[in-house]
């Protein structure tokens, strides 16, 4: 599936986000790194979607892509990818804050966080003007003439810069494998989930339980953790899900020894 296709189908509400898929969490740098990767044509990792006729509950991208869309057909559901989908649908919305987004030197080929610093040299263009379409190629050359990074007779580097903003513009054609599980089993789906989003770290008790109840109580577990989450955080207390799900199954199971309870909250 290509980029371009990826973020047409996140326009039209095409793919979507089940309410279990954490918030969003990459720092800019990984963003960066992204980008760079699919610039220079490396693996990036594959995504896995589910196609299914079950009523669940979404969230929504953190980026204003897909805002209202109300596709009028079932939606297929991401499982795995959700950091890289919303990090390239960021760096396509045109909406996204300045100093959220990535510059790309175009004479070092290098991406990196945007920076008033950078950002006044027209060496380093905003990726998601040129991808937003927002300005051309051949404007971004006639920046880089006008300010004298560029000679205009010398035409070696003229082209060279050329195929490099042709080749960022072509980052819309880089091809993501895509998975797709067709199955409404909701324990197997369960399962695929939590193994295929363990990345590597063995999740803990807490968390596969949270999972587990998320897919079988839509609308009812994610919600209110996150909203107690949030006013715990306001009142001081940074307490994550995990913790607070600890600290229910331990109210839930008060004749459990409190050696055992101790463990649960370590």
């Amino acid at each position: 599936m290509k980029v371009e296709d990826i973020i047409s189908e996140l326009g039209r509400g095409g793919m979507r986000l089940p309410e279990i898929q954490r918030k969003y969490v990459w720092v800019r740098s990984q963003v960066a790194k992204l980008l760079d990767s699919i610039y220079r044509g490396y693996p990036t990792g594959s995504l896995l979607l589910w196609d299914t006729t079950q009523e669940i509950i979404f969230k929504d991208l953190e980026t204003r892509i897909g805002t209202n869309a109300k596709a009028d057909f079932n939606p297929k559901v991401v499982l795995d990818g959700q950091q890289r989908i919303t990090s390239l649908a960021r760096v396509f919305d045109p909406s996204t804050a300045r100093q959220d987004r990535i510059i790309f030197n175009v004479i070092d080929e290098i991406f990196e966080s945007y920076s008033p610093r950078n950002a006044s040299d027209p060496r380093w263009i905003d990726v998601t003007q040129l991808l937003a379409n927002e300005v051309t190629e051949l404007d971004v050359l006639d920046r880089l003439i006008e300010a004298g990074i560029i000679d205009s007779k010398d035409k070696a580097l003229k082209n060279e810069v050329h195929e490099r903003l042709k080749k960022l513009v072509d980052m819309r054609k880089y091809q993501y494998p895509v998975e797709i599980i067709r199955e409404d089993d909701l324990e197997i789906v369960t399962e695929v989930f939590i193994r295929v989003n363990s990345g590597g770290t063995r999740l803990r008790e807490a968390e596969l339980a949270l999972a587990r109840l998320a897919w079988k109580l839509p609308g009812s577990i994610v919600g209110p953790f996150e909203k107690m989450e949030e006013s715990c955080l306001e009142r001081g207390f940074d307490l994550d899900t995990r913790f607070l799900m600890r600290v229910s199954y331990c109210r839930c199971n008060p004749s459990e020894p409190l050696q055992r309870s101790q463990s649960i909250l370590e």
